[in-house]
């Protein structure tokens, strides 16, 4: 049974061979720290772990981490691109981003896991006649490759999913 059809089977509500499990994508996301701990856990030598979701923390999973746990779903992580750069700068207790948005995230430097909420865009501005000040950024730009990467897993027998 393909990694496809057991997970079409599950969707379903049919009994595959075995239960679909997947690590790195859309609800299965794993910490950039955790991640390297295991990839030297398994033995995996020459994979670097590379943060993928700033915010979150969480990593780009790689292909020999997947085959090595028997993942059977493959993320397309990183097709878009965005013209709009995020702020970082740090103090002595956290590091921060403000996103193109404008809201700021922070991340204590001794046991932070993820970013979180520090303060929103336009934060204090109560004032309708306002929002005309406010810049929308400019909308991400699929990255050229992205519809090839997910044919080449699809033919490989895995199901794809798509996250931002």
């Amino acid at each position: 049974m393909t990694n496809r059809e057991r997970v079409i089977l599950t969707l379903n509500h049919k009994e595959p061979d075995k239960i679909p499990h997947a690590i790195g994508s859309v609800g299965s996301n794993i910490n950039v720290k955790l991640y390297a701990k295991l990839l030297d856990y398994f033995g995996i030598k020459g994979e670097i772990a590379v943060c993928g979701n700033k915010h979150a923390q969480t990593a780009l999973v790689s292909e020999i981490f997947l085959q090595k746990l028997e993942c059977d779903i493959r993320a397309l992580s990183g097709i878009t691109k965005s013209e709009n750069q995020n702020r970082e700068w740090e103090d002595p207790e956290n590091w921060f981003y403000e996103d193109a948005w404008g809201t700021v995230f922070r991340m204590p430097k001794i046991s932070g896991h993820y970013f979180d909420l520090h303060k929103a865009p336009r934060e204090g501005s109560f004032d309708n006649d306002d929002d005309t000040q406010y810049q929308l950024p400019a909308p991400p730009v699929v990255v050229s490759g992205a519809v090839e990467k997910a044919k080449k897993h699809r033919d490989a027998g895995y199901p794809v999913v798509v996250q931002s």
